[in-house]
């Protein structure tokens, strides 16, 4: 007012009241958000105000002091609560898995980094608690499995807590099942028909069926597969005709333990003279016979089917050796395990031969499609010799009438090499002397 006097602040109070407004702002501010911090930095400016008649102190600076120190000790809690929970382990895994072997397995475990796995294989409970064992063992190094089993395991660590449990159940099955019993092998044109009986044990699985040639399948991997599965009988196709091939059928179960084989062997060849035994007939040109000069191989042939002497309308090949014709290439085909040492031979492998009469035995024929040893019955119940072209044991010999090509020749200065048309020895019924090719013989003729 006029004339009135203005009472003035000191300037140390103006200061103050602009620290108390803000403290006060502050105050608000940090029991909302608990923020202590900020109270630190007002209380801290009061203690340190430059005026000391206005610095806190007494019960007000031990009021302050104590709320801070609550604020504080709350937030600290908050943080521990809500973000320091210990992580816990990852269950454990083995590997190779649970499941049925036929062999002992080595089972590696693993689980979380800087965990360690406490194990047992009785069946029991493993305990694992602040990386220790408190029951079951530390696991180290593979467990090795050679009985069926449980495994159990449990992983923890001093910062981590406990996981599950794992259970893998092994079971070691070592014991074979029983081999196929009744194993046959019935050959016809360029196949085999197998069949057999499977064991009757629980947990047989199929059967494996190998195929070789040269020799026998020694295991259930030697060979070429030719089956498999729970069947009792197989149609192997696609074959070469005069081969042998072996067979080995092996069952095994569900875990591949194989049984010991069941074997056989068999030549496939086309189905000849209807199913029946083969004929051998003397072909002696109404009696005339013929001399060494038969018109090659093929000429020999031709005379086999016109000769009047033919015993059928089947087709016949003369039995005669040339440079294009043998059963052999060694003494009575030594080594040789099928047709492989024959080049256009006539006779079939394992076949059973009679006379022109066509119940007269006369023999059977090895793999190699040759007689050996002895015969049931000579090739003829009469004559003497026929022509052959072979030396001992059904070697080709050089004494095949030979001008300009074999079997070509009728002179008295050649020979051709003949065999006893009536002798049971096999190797004689092949080769028993010479003959000039003049001389007039008859031939062996077989049916196709």
């Amino acid at each position: 007012m006029p004339g009135q006097a203005v009472r003035r602040e000191p300037p140390e109070f103006a200061i103050l009241a602009i620290f108390f407004d803000i403290f006060a702002a502050d105050i608000v501010v940090c029991t909302m958000h608990r923020l202590a911090v900020c109270s630190l930095v007002f209380l801290g400016a009061c203690f340190l105000s430059p005026f000391p008649e206005y610095q806190i102190s007494g019960f007000m600076g031990y009021y302050l002091s104590e709320q801070l120190n609550k604020e504080s000790q709350s937030s600290t809690q908050g943080s521990s609560s809500g973000g320091g929970s210990t992580t816990q382990a990852s269950v454990p895994v083995a590997s190779p898995g649970a499941g049925s072997y036929n062999a002992t397995q080595n089972v590696t475990l693993t689980s979380t980094a800087g965990a360690i796995i406490c194990y047992t294989t009785d069946g029991s409970q493993p305990t694992c608690n602040s990386g220790s064992c408190t029951a079951g063992s530390i696991y180290s190094v593979a467990l090795s499995v050679s009985s069926s089993s449980t495994v159990r395991a449990q992983a923890c660590g001093n910062s981590l807590a406990p996981s599950a449990t794992l259970e893998a159940q092994y079971v070691i099955d070592t014991t074979a099942p029983g081999a196929v019993t009744g194993l046959s092998a019935t050959p016809s044109d360029s196949q085999v028909n197998l069949s057999w009986s499977n064991p009757g044990d629980a947990d047989f699985a199929g059967v494996r069926v190998l195929r070789k040639t040269g020799s026998a399948p020694t295991n259930e991997n030697d060979g070429t597969v030719v089956y498999t599965g729970t069947g009792a009988s197989h149609l192997d196709s696609g074959l070469t005709n005069f081969t042998l091939y072996y067979y080995a059928v092996f069952a095994y179960d569900q875990v591949n333990n194989f049984s010991a084989a069941a074997q056989t062997t068999a030549t496939p060849s086309p189905v000849v003279c209807g199913g029946n035994p083969c004929r051998i007939y003397l072909a002696i040109n109404g009696g005339a016979l013929y001399n060494g000069n038969l018109g090659g191989v093929a000429g020999a042939d031709s005379i086999c089917n016109s000769d009047p002497a033919r015993p059928n309308a089947s087709t016949y090949k003369a039995i005669i050796g040339s440079t294009t014709r043998r059963a052999c290439t060694s003494s009575n085909c030594g080594g040789a395990t099928g047709m492989e040492q024959s080049l256009d031979w006539v006779l079939y492998p394992n076949k059973a031969y009679v006379r022109a009469d066509g119940s007269t035995p006369i023999g059977t024929t090895n793999a190699s499609g040759i007689f050996t040893g002895t015969l049931t019955s000579g090739f003829s119940p009469s004559g003497s010799y026929a022509w052959t072209g072979f030396v001992a044991n059904y070697s080709v010999g050089g004494w095949l009438c030979t001008n300009g090509g074999d079997w070509l020749d009728s002179t008295s200065g050649v020979n051709g090499s003949v065999g006893s048309v009536t002798t049971t020895d096999a190797s004689g019924a092949l080769y028993w002397t010479l003959t000039a090719c003049n001389v007039g013989r008859p031939l062996y003729c077989a049916e196709q």
